[in-house]
């Protein structure tokens, strides 16, 4: 999608001139949302009218996003660049992420025999190939923002064409289209979704997957992600958007959150439940746990003989960073990943860790708890952030 330059000091959703910065975040590391070690030195803030967490789209921001998509690749950490997988509560295993997605969409608004989609950042296709799965009769279509990934699209079954215009410029209109992970890379994210309103079918459904800041602190750490969202401000962008028919839901899939939109309705509840808006104070205190998390860990990774990372998504590469001398392994239990290398490191199954080593796990504490148990079961050294200052995540 575009990437026209936005006013550095509006709101990425209200576009209020209210942004107010968290100084602190200057001196905290970053990652990118490739998974790849980021240095620190960039802003971030809260707009105080609509509260939407963000990073100013100013030249800086700007310039290091670009750095980033110039060597771009999704999931190269498992085989083949394969999309993550996450639990499935339902069937009880797991499935790719676009895959568990789409069977959830499925089960409230059934896809019908025969439609067209379009997935907007198609990148190498894991969302058109979760659809070319569920629905086959489908004509599936991408945009990107370039043709990289075009062979690997090509071979989707049902895959017609790849847009690399900008979306207003895409003569079709599509009964469903898809932004997985996408709309928090735009430097305006309102226009983005107004782009689209009119590429929708009568009755047609844009479906938006985006990470959830209540429950995914670390997604604050990613360079190139302009807009941080919670149900709350991505509901209030799809209004901006001027979409009539809303509805936002954080139980989809883990730690993100899935906005459904229309020009017709839809049938379903807007929210699942109520939120407290976010606040400054909010925000500068999530950056200071941040900060006590890359403390915590090189203090452990110092004293330790042997020290691997658990996790090779962005919370265990953003804290190689700062730590890559002490890092000798990272270790994931999602099978596409174990035996492969991440930042040059072996990436083991919690089996493979060695004897004596010691394993940082950095997620939110609850989480983090969980996995030290099954960690420290196997014999693991298994050490977790320190205690939030703000309630559980």
């Amino acid at each position: 999608m575009s990437r026209k330059p936005a006013d550095r000091w509006r709101c990425a959703v209200c576009a209020a001139s209210a942004i107010e910065l968290i100084n602190a975040f200057t001196k905290v590391p970053r990652a990118t949302s490739d998974c790849r070690p980021f240095p620190p030195g960039g802003k971030i803030g809260i707009c105080t009218l609509c509260h939407t967490v963000q990073k100013p789209a100013d030249e800086q921001w700007d310039a290091d996003a670009r750095a980033i998509y110039r060597c771009y690749a999704m999931f190269r950490q498992a085989e083949g660049g394969a999309e993550q997988r996450v639990f499935d509560p339902a069937s009880a295993t797991s499935l790719p992420r676009s895959e568990l997605v789409l069977r959830r969409l499925q089960a409230v608004l059934p896809f019908a025999v025969e439609g067209r989609a379009l997935d907007v950042g198609c990148g190498n296709g894991p969302t058109l190939r979760a659809l070319a799965k569920i629905a086959p009769g489908w004509r599936l279509y991408g945009h990107d923002i370039s043709d990289a990934n075009a062979r690997e699209l090509a071979a989707i079954p049902g895959f017609e064409r790849l847009y690399t215009d900008e979306p207003s410029e895409i003569p079709d209109r599509f009964e469903l289209i898809t932004l997985s992970h996408s709309l928090e890379h735009l430097p305006d994210p309102v226009q983005g979704l107004a782009a689209l309103h009119n590429k929708l079918s009568v009755g047609g459904l844009l479906l938006v997957e985006v990470p959830n800041l209540r429950h995914n602190i670390y997604d604050l750490l990613v360079a190139d992600h302009r807009s941080h969202f919670d149900p709350l401000t991505l509901a209030a962008a799809a209004r901006k958007a001027e979409y009539p028919h809303i509805a936002v839901f954080d139980d989809w899939a883990f730690k993100e959150l899935t906005l459904l939109a229309s020009n017709r309705p839809m049938g379903i509840e807007m929210l699942p439940h109520e939120y407290a808006t976010f606040t400054p104070i909010d925000l500068a205190q999530r950056v200071s746990w941040l900060a006590s998390v890359v403390e915590d860990a090189k203090k452990i990774a110092t004293r330790a003989g042997s020290f691997g990372l658990f996790g090779t998504a962005i919370a265990a590469t953003w804290l190689f960073g700062p730590l890559a001398r002490q890092t000798q392994f990272f270790v994931d239990e999602d099978t596409s990943r174990i035996g492969q290398r991440h930042e040059g490191r072996p990436i083991l199954a919690p089996a493979q860790i060695p004897a004596g080593a010691t394993v940082f796990i950095p997620l939110v504490p609850n989480v983090a708890k969980s996995v030290a148990e099954r960690l420290r079961q196997l014999g693991v050294d298994a050490r977790v952030p320190p205690p939030q200052a703000f309630d559980s995540e």
